[in-house]
């Protein structure tokens, strides 16, 4: 989920640049000697938009665009640029990737929702609301196999969509949420959509309850953003920003590395065993291994925690990479072990190597119901029946 623009496709997975976030601090500290708020605050939202795709709960995420002279703008390269150019930019993208792939055309199609939604989103004014939903592609998934669409970055395992609001504040800014919803159950998204037709001054919670309550309906029990046994109001989001020490390590050293004078490629390497050590020690806090601190300071971070910080990912890092994994690729499995090998590895699959355990305590996270419906459960924990139709599940 990226911040530039924070546009609508954003719920494809991008590949990951280990140089991006760096070489936004370097382009600041080169043109003005320091790293702008606003590249920071731009730094911050991207990194942790990542990261909140690795933890399996709802989220909900908010962004603001600047509204100038009729447009609505984001920040980038010390610059506020068109939120519309980018759209443009994204349609040309997607277009000459579906004539180098026809499967990829739905995404070309998609592109152009997202520009006319965008241009939406740039005629509002004041008190006014836009809302709208992106669905899983489950036609794609059905033509072209669940691996191709999660390579585009949707996750089958939760079919998960979105839905969007998007209302414009006193000052004129646009402010933009999106909230993830599981099953991607068309009859709940057009109840949500009725819902904002009916009220125009309805808030996100009220589309997630609309959209659950469809569900419930059909599949009887309780439903969160289309999730059975989800705590009400949970948001990954929110669960990421928490490790607030962890976070303010994270830009603090990508700074550092930004002001280093070294050749590109040992920027990248130094880039990347900062940033999988940080999602390294992500997980073990995650899953309870490594206890998560509540910063008692308000101010700068004291340099004993920062010294500690250092100590611990570096150790979560040789760990990882001691540990190793093994990634399903073309013509074979990938083994990926030791810190060259990692550090040679695409980032995504590092993500994914990082992220993506699949047994806990209880055993796999991913299982068949009886009735052959794929479920993922939350680990550390059992659910009590299937996400998709309600048949028990328990052993």
């Amino acid at each position: 989920m990226e911040t530039l623009a924070a546009q609508p496709s954003h719920e494809k997975l991008k590949s990951f640049d280990p140089l991006a976030s760096v070489d936004m601090f370097r382009f600041d500290i080169e043109r003005f000697g320091r790293v702008l708020p606003e590249t920071r605050y731009r730094v911050h939202d991207e990194e942790l938009s990542h990261l909140t795709e690795a933890v399996d709960r709802a989220a909900c995420t908010e962004f603001i665009l600047r509204k100038r002279d009729d447009q609505i703008e984001y920040f980038d390269k010390g610059n506020w640029r068109p939120y519309i150019g980018s759209l443009l930019t994204a349609l040309e993208v997607a277009k000459q990737e579906a004539t180098e792939d026809p499967r990829r055309a739905f995404l070309a199609e998609r592109a152009v929702t997202d520009l006319w939604h965008g241009y939406k989103l740039q005629s509002l004014k004041p008190g006014e609301q836009h809302v709208w939903y992106s669905p899983y592609p489950k036609e794609e998934a059905a033509r072209f196999g669940e691996a191709f669409v999660r390579e585009l970055g949707f996750s089958p395992e939760r079919e998960m969509g979105f839905l969007y609001r998007a209302y414009c504040d006193d000052q004129g800014d646009v402010v933009l949420e999106s909230q993830t919803v599981d099953h991607s159950d068309d009859e709940a998204f057009s109840a949500a959509m009725n819902l904002a037709e009916s009220d125009h001054g309805t808030d996100t919670d009220a589309l997630v309850n609309a959209y659950d309550e469809t569900l419930a309906q059909k599949y009887g029990g309780n439903f969160y953003a289309g999730r059975r046994d989800a705590e009400i109001r949970e948001n990954a989001w929110n669960t990421i920003r928490d490790q607030r020490d962890l976070v303010e390590y994270l830009l603090a050293k990508l700074e550092t590395i930004a002001k280093l004078s070294l050749p590109r490629h040992e920027l990248e390497r130094a880039a990347k065993k900062h940033v999988y050590g940080v999602w390294a020690l992500f997980k073990k806090r995650l899953d309870g291994e490594v206890q998560t601190y509540t910063p008692l300071w308000h101010e700068a971070m004291p340099l004993a925690h920062f010294a500690l910080l250092d100590q611990q990912v570096m150790t979560a890092f040789n760990e990882f990479a001691a540990r190793g994994a093994v990634m399903p690729g073309c013509g074979g499995a990938i083994h990926m072990q030791g810190e060259e090998s990692i550090l040679g590895a695409e980032g995504s699959e590092v993500f994914k190597s990082i992220f993506g355990k699949d047994e806990d305590r209880y055993g796999s996270l991913e299982f068949k119901c009886p009735k052959g419906h794929n479920n993922r459960r939350p680990h550390g924990k059992l659910i009590e029946t299937c996400q998709k139709c309600g048949v028990s599940v328990r052993c």
